[in-house]
């Protein structure tokens, strides 16, 4: 007597055969698997820009390159250079206010550079003015800010100063220009 049950594979018990892997079947051993397109990926759009909260932290430039700029005047030089470091810098914080740098972004720049301009040659004119009432208080009658308010509104004593508006007012477009010019390829980007 041939025992059959010998040449039969033995059934396995589903306990058994749970952590084994199937065995290859020859009809699924022939067929070359799917080909799997890659990935896309999606781009994002652009975080808005917060223009506003841009515009208050790029603010923070102009009492820095005031100050700067007196300092720099003060020392004997050209303060009109401290343009640039303002611009810099009203930049760099308009970009961490405002997470980006867009088309508007480059107009509030640029305003803010040119209020700081204005503002830091008439803080270079105060302290020249400052300067002259502290040598002639005896002979000055009024205040300080009196003194101060009355040259920065005339036309003689900023005239005085015209070589030097020209100067600062020629740096101050460089600075700007520099810039207008890196955020401009900032936006670009």
């Amino acid at each position: 007597m041939t025992d059959h049950a010998a040449d039969q594979p033995a059934p396995t018990s589903p306990a058994s055969s749970a952590g084994a892997p199937p065995a290859a079947s020859p009809l699924w051993s022939s067929v070359a698997p799917l080909p799997v397109p890659p990935l896309r990926t999606v781009a994002r759009p652009p975080e808005a820009e917060a223009v506003a909260r841009g515009l208050l932290f790029s603010l923070a430039a102009i009492p820095v390159g005031v100050v700067l700029s007196v300092l720099v005047w003060r020392a004997g030089f050209v303060a009109s250079i401290s343009s640039f470091a303002m611009g810099a810098l009203a930049a760099f914080l308009y970009r961490r206010g405002a997470g980006r740098v867009g088309r508007a972004g480059v107009a509030v720049v640029a305003g803010v550079v040119l209020v700081g301009v204005v503002v830091s040659f008439a803080g270079i004119v105060a302290s020249d003015l400052m300067e002259v009432y502290a040598a002639h208080r005896a002979e000055i009658e009024g205040s300080e800010a009196t003194f101060v308010t009355s040259g920065l509104t005339d036309g003689a004593v900023l005239g005085a100063y015209g070589r030097d508006l020209a100067i600062f007012a020629f740096f101050a477009v460089l600075g700007a220009v520099a810039t207008g010019r890196r955020v401009g390829r900032s936006v670009a980007r």
